[in-house]
């Protein structure tokens, strides 16, 4: 009995991932929107392509403020009552001979608000010898460029983690050419509004079959209302999230809305809704979509890799990118062979700060593993990822 009710789960899980294999609709243009819609969004990205190359480079964009430490896990009172009283590090190893230290890693911090609405900052490792970043939380707003320095320890009162700096942090201002993406991904998104309202209510509204025979003033109406409304799905296999962004998409689309459009197309390639629950076996079935944006002549390269980059003065409502949803997506495109080049370029460039080139590694790893259709071989990926491994500064590969 136990058998045949197993049984009966695998394939109703089975039936219920099939019918999300194709979660939208395709149009005989083999895209999710159709061939009106798209003709109406080509229009509006002929004139912000136009627009674009009419601007010229305002900001200096600087990256996340990083330097290269030391972790050590402590759990004593005597350790941290040291550190506190500032204590040297050759000191500290001769006064604690069995306590081991990593290799240096580099170490990124940001600021923001939590739930709770309160400021945080965090620090976290980043090496690839590691499978998971070392964080270090603060429950509150700091500035470590002035704070600390090379020889300090930064750690706080109840963490079981500290950190010594061996060189001063730094932020390093980006290229021209990388501002240039960052600059052309705002100006594509618009950093100015934003899909859903922050006051929106949870809840759910859905489309008339025929809304395409709504007139404007109500597809604006309707829009609206699915802006002030938040979607959040019940469990993994809960496609309302994902199906109300496609709808605000559909509707921005009609009503000439291309803000809100783009922001809700890129919400549907990086998954990025809010669930109760998310299992990872349900990722397979949520497709990328960044066929319809190629259709559009928008600058690929440009748009995706101005999404990748972490950088720390961008606008408020800068649109970031999943970097692993992002290498999915890649894998997709048409011009694969261009958007290899420039990563490869991206992760060796020593002017390019650490972080951005350790997170343009991790594209080009989830894109290699996206784009192997036969599991069996292997030895060609692994070869191009070695050659881009090691291309990086041989602190952030440690032993991995």
């Amino acid at each position: 009995m136990k058998t045949i009710i197993t049984s009966f789960i695998f394939i109703l899980y089975g039936l219920q991932v099939n019918a999300q294999y194709n979660e939208f609709k395709t149009h005989s243009n083999g895209l999710i929107y159709d061939e009106q819609t798209v003709a109406q969004l080509r229009f509006i990205v002929d004139s912000l392509n136009l627009k674009f190359k009419a601007c010229e480079i305002t900001e200096t964009y600087y990256a996340l403020p990083q330097a290269k430490v030391l972790v050590i896990d402590i759990n004593s009172r005597s350790v941290r009552r040291d550190i506190k009283n500032g204590i040297t590090l050759e000191a500290f190893k001769e006064k604690y001979p069995n306590r081991s230290f990593s290799k240096p890693e580099l170490l990124v911090y940001d600021v923001y608000e939590n739930y709770q609405d309160k400021m945080v900052t965090r620090f976290s490792t980043k090496s690839l010898a590691n499978e998971y970043d070392r964080v270090l939380t603060i429950e509150k707003e700091l500035d470590p460029m002035t704070l600390y320095s090379k020889g300090s320890w930064i750690y706080d009162k109840d963490s079981d983690r500290i950190f010594y700096l061996l060189e001063d942090f730094k932020k390093e201002p980006l290229k021209d050419e990388y501002a240039h993406m960052i600059q052309y991904a705002d100006c594509m998104i618009d950093t100015t509004s934003t899909k859903i309202y922050e006051k929106a209510e949870h809840g759910y509204i859905g489309m008339p079959e025929d809304y395409r025979k709504l007139s404007k003033q109500k597809k604006e109406e309707l829009l609206e209302k699915m802006r002030n409304t938040r979607v959040v799905g019940s469990c993994s296999m809960d496609s309302s999230p994902r199906v109300h962004a496609m709808n605000i998409a559909k509707l921005s689309a009609e009503t000439v809305n291309w803000e809100v459009f783009l922001k809700a197309h890129l919400d549907i390639m990086n998954d990025r809704f809010d669930r109760v629950s998310d299992g990872s076996y349900a990722y397979a079935a949520r497709k990328t979509y960044l066929k319809e944006l190629e259709t559009l002549d928008i600058d690929i390269n440009s748009l995706i890799f101005g999404i990748s980059f972490r950088a720390e003065n961008v606008h408020e409502n800068h649109y970031y990118g999943s970097i692993s949803r992002i290498g999915r997506a890649i894998a997709d495109a048409e011009d694969k062979a261009s958007i290899e080049r420039k990563l490869i370029s991206l992760i060796s460039d020593s002017e390019l700060d650490d972080y951005n080139r350790y997170l343009m590694y991790w594209l080009y790893a989830n894109y290699l593993y996206y784009l192997n259709e036969d599991p069996k071989d292997t030895s060609e990926i692994n070869e191009k990822l070695k050659i881009a491994k090691d291309s990086l500064p041989d602190y952030l590969v440690g032993n991995s």
